[in-house]
């Protein structure tokens, strides 16, 4: 009986073994933002500078003249309008570029890498973006939150 039980125990471990890992789980797809998850209007949630959150104007940053402290943005397939928040500025349309993550317009003059292109879900859309541009006036290495409404 011991032999019996022994050997049965042995071929279930077996076929549990060979059964458990038989192919590792999917790797899902990247997720890629396009222009056309850009396109509608998106509003300004939040700003983290320099270990500070922001979530409105705050006199500390535009007393120091800084701008685009808070930001809305109207996007379309081909062009973008930022609008300042704090000085109720609406800017002109600018064509934009998306690659890689980068949308650019202004020929440079105005740059955002999307931090959270892992993270994003077109149901819910939230975009966390880096200014990347260099100027004494931006808020260059702040992260932005928009949502889309």
């Amino acid at each position: 009986m011991k032999k019996v039980t022994y050997l049965m125990i042995l071929m279930f471990s077996l076929v549990l073994m060979t059964t458990s890992c038989c192919k590792d789980d999917p790797i899902p797809d990247p997720v890629v933002i396009t222009v056309d998850d850009l396109v509608g209007n998106w509003d300004f949630v939040s700003l983290d500078f320099n270990g500070t959150t922001y979530t409105d104007c705050a006199e500390v940053l535009t007393g120091s003249g800084y701008e685009y402290v808070t930001f809305s943005l109207n996007v379309s397939e081909s062009e973008i309008i930022i609008k300042d928040e704090c000085i109720n500025d609406v800017g002109s349309p600018w064509n934009y570029t998306l690659t890689n993550g980068i949308i650019d317009f202004l020929d440079g003059g105005f740059q955002f890498e999307i931090q959270n292109t892992d993270t994003f879900d077109p149901e819910n859309p939230i975009l966390e973006l880096n200014l990347l541009t260099d100027s004494d006036h931006l808020l260059t290495g702040g992260i932005y939150t928009l949502e889309k409404q």
